[in-house]
């Protein structure tokens, strides 16, 4: 069994190329799918049923799992959904997210991420200016509403 995570420049670059082909393919046919899956909770356990696996899968299974979860998800990104508060994503948001998780900030503390902590900073700034509050507002980012409310 392999002691590392890190993969060589080849095997990095056709899992970009692929990941990347894969995004681009949801985004230019979610309008097409339906919002909903026509499946059953049983179906999809059956679909992404798997063993612990001892060594590592193949990028094409990979990606091929990645199909069947994208196939079984509902598509809050469908031009005709309109539940719930969730907002669709969008293309500049995937990459961005991409961006965001190499980086993996721990924006505990400034020192801990100094660039994602002004980020945060600023933007926080750009909302209070938007709704009109003084430029002395504070505010910091929650990853929902639950986390809100328990930090209120």
């Amino acid at each position: 069994m392999s002691k590392s995570l890190d993969i060589n420049d080849d095997a990095m670059r056709e899992l970009s190329a692929q990941s990347v082909a894969l995004v681009m393919d949801y985004f230019a046919r979610v309008s097409d799918l339906p919002i909903f899956p026509d499946t059953t909770a049983d179906r999809i356990a059956e679909q992404l049923q798997a063993t612990l696996p001892i060594e590592g899968e193949p990028l094409e299974r990979l990606i091929e799992d990645c199909r069947t979860v994208i196939s079984a998800s509902r598509h809050n990104g469908h031009p005709r959904f309109f539940g719930y508060v969730a907002s669709p994503s969008t293309p500049v948001g995937a990459f961005a997210d991409l961006i965001a998780s190499a980086l993996n900030p721990n924006v505990t503390s400034w020192r801990s991420a100094p660039a994602a902590t002004n980020i945060e900073q600023t933007i926080v700034r750009w909302l209070g200016q938007l709704i009109g509050y003084g430029e002395d507002a504070r505010g910091l980012f929650m990853s929902g509403g639950s986390m809100a409310n328990l930090n209120a």
